[in-house]
């Protein structure tokens, strides 16, 4: 289900490349901007894109004088578009948790929200969870190249006791048929996806806290600074209180319903 799901919406979002002038990137000369489908920062919708990184980013890219079209944007498997922003010039990956292990792999724009890592678990499992030591007894199922992932195996937990999947839905999915007794993903969006699977987010319970990470646009690193420079301060000036005293910025993030986390 979800690989047709994924298979549609890069159909209709077949990303041509936004033009940018070559003082911006050392190559090419048009910037691709790559994302995968995690509401509510990233997802597709009656043919739409939506989501917070996506709309900031258009918003972004507008003062700076350009314009995002649905044509510019990838919807790409997370660990697909991680590897290609580290590869490609003139890629952007949205909705990176900046972490010592990424530091030197992107040039960084942010924040843009708040990503709070989590052990989760279907509710009434049982599970308690007062230690990473604790997860031995269960194993715990990460999303290849997430935030998760790295914490997890930063821990040393033995690696035969982690699973992978390639997006958080197919993860999630494992959980909720009892595949899986754990998962560590980012709460928020968990909770949106299994809302968008069609179950009450209760469903999900959270039994330890892996970490709190902040939320940016990874960019390759052949950029040049100034565009970076540019970006930086496009963003920083949409978070500056408005006559009705609410950015631009708070703006986003209240329209789906995330309080500002910056």
């Amino acid at each position: 289900m979800k690989s047709k799901l994924l298979v549609m919406v890069i159909s209709l979002f077949i990303c041509t490349g936004i033009n940018i002038p070559s003082s911006y990137s050392q190559e090419p000369d048009k910037l691709h901007v790559m994302v995968d489908d995690n509401p509510p920062y990233n997802y597709a919708e009656g043919g739409e894109l939506r989501g917070i990184s996506t709309d900031l980013l258009s918003l972004i890219f507008k003062k700076m004088g350009f314009r995002l079209r649905k044509e510019d944007i990838e919807f790409i498997p997370w660990a697909r578009g991680y590897e290609e922003a580290q590869r490609k010039a003139g890629t952007l990956l949205c909705t990176t948790a900046r972490i010592p292990e990424r530091e030197n792999l992107f040039k960084w724009v942010g924040p843009i929200g708040v990503s709070r890592i989590a052990l989760l678990a279907r509710k009434g499992s049982g599970i308690t969870i007062s230690s990473l030591n604790d997860v031995a007894r269960y194993g715990v199922e990460v999303v290849k190249n997430d935030t998760g992932e790295i914490i997890v195996l930063r821990s040393n937990i033995p690696k035969n006791l982690v699973g992978q999947s390639l997006t958080v839905w197919s993860s999630l999915y494992k959980l909720l048929h009892g595949d899986v007794k754990l998962v560590a993903f980012d709460e928020t969006i968990a909770k949106s996806v299994v809302a968008r699977m069609g179950h009450d987010i209760d469903v999900l319970e959270v039994v330890y806290i892996l970490g709190e990470e902040n939320l940016y646009y990874a960019l390759n690193q052949r950029f040049q600074d100034n565009f970076i420079t540019e970006m930086q301060q496009t963003l920083d000036a949409l978070k500056q209180p408005t006559a009705n005293n609410q950015s631009e910025y708070e703006r986003i993030m209240k329209k789906y319903g995330i309080s500002r986390e910056d």
